[in-house]
């Protein structure tokens, strides 16, 4: 490995364009990670920062408040696809579990792996309400907590047979998801390759339930497409948290995130900078 490593700066050496197009490129990649960290934090910041409020309290600017999800007027609750809950978002996820071939060449050499084979969601506004009032809650661009959970597995050769035949005979649970898969889907799910298990995950906010929301709250201009008019209510638009969990649950993942972006994040940085520095000739 030390050889490697001796090779590898020799030879960077020689090629002093190439050392710097790799500093470059380490360099780049540090930033964008550090970027990311620092958004990360900043998120964290807010939702630390920002007290829970009544809704009649509210005002313009950062707000955290709580309530009962409401339904407006014109608008029915979507959904869930493989539980078939009523909700007002839902996000999905068919993992495969596919056999991943070593470089070796030998078609019997590799490892199983899961990999994701299907990803969608779906969100549609809605209000929430306490003893105080109602606030509308825009969720186009909402950032939504939580992840999809295993809903139920299928053996992999059963959900192909059954694509490829679909007149065939089939168990219950095979032929409902099936009845649920779109034809895109379909089409991705029979793609050449090993695989030996399907596994459906979904995750959704129900209608019915309790949410926890921060984010910025305006008065918002309604324009024709708006699923909801009133010009006189708030909104809450660019929520940074939307859960049915307090925000003490996922506080532990952001600062986790938190601090991957920036030890990642200066690593590739520093990394990069010394590599270019060497390249240019000041070490």
């Amino acid at each position: 490995m030390t050889l490697y490593v001796v090779n590898l700066i020799k030879f960077c050496e020689t090629y002093p364009i190439f050392f710097s197009i790799i500093g470059i490129i380490a360099l780049s990649i540090g930033s964008l990670i550090l970027f990311w960290g620092r958004i990360r934090a900043k998120k964290l910041k807010l939702i630390l920062s920002t007290p829970p409020s009544k809704i009649q309290s509210v005002s313009k600017g950062i707000v955290a408040t709580c309530g009962k999800v409401q339904i407006p007027e014109g608008l029915e609750a979507i959904k869930s696809p493989f539980k078939r809950d009523s909700c007002i978002y839902y996000a999905y996820q068919i993992m495969k579990e596919a056999f991943e071939q070593s470089s070796s060449g030998d078609l019997d050499d590799g490892n199983w792996v899961w990999k994701e084979a299907v990803y969608g969601e779906k969100r549609i506004d809605f209000y929430l309400e306490d003893d105080t009032g109602r606030i509308r809650i825009d969720m186009e661009s909402a950032d939504i907590f939580g992840m999809p959970k295993t809903v139920f597995s299928i053996e992999y050769d059963k959900i192909r047979k059954a694509l490829r035949f679909p007149k065939g005979p089939m168990d219950a649970e095979t032929e409902f998801f099936c009845k649920l898969l779109d034809s895109r889907t379909k089409e991705l799910l029979l793609g050449s390759g090993r695989f030996k298990e399907l596994k459906f995950k979904e995750f959704s906010l129900s209608d019915q339930g309790e949410l926890y929301v921060v984010g910025y709250a305006d008065f918002y201009q309604p324009q024709e497409s708006d699923q909801i008019r009133d010009e006189k209510e708030l909104i809450i638009k660019n929520a940074i948290y939307v859960s049915d969990v307090p925000r003490g649950i996922h506080i532990g993942k952001l600062r986790v995130q938190m601090g991957i972006g920036y030890f990642f994040g200066s690593l590739f940085f520093i990394s990069g900078a010394l590599i270019v520095l060497t390249s240019w000739g000041f070490f």
